[in-house]
């Protein structure tokens, strides 16, 4: 069922930008915790 098929492909899209989202979270949250470990 082509239907199906576009609502799983947008399901996964949603959730590749769910992970890009949190990884840039993580990734700010490191550099703030190096910046306190560095100075």
């Amino acid at each position: 069922d082509l239907h199906c098929e576009w609502e799983a492909q947008q399901s996964i899209k949603f959730t590749v930008q769910e992970l890009d989202d949190l990884r840039r979270h993580y990734e700010n949250e490191i550099v703030k915790l190096e910046g306190k470990w560095a100075s």
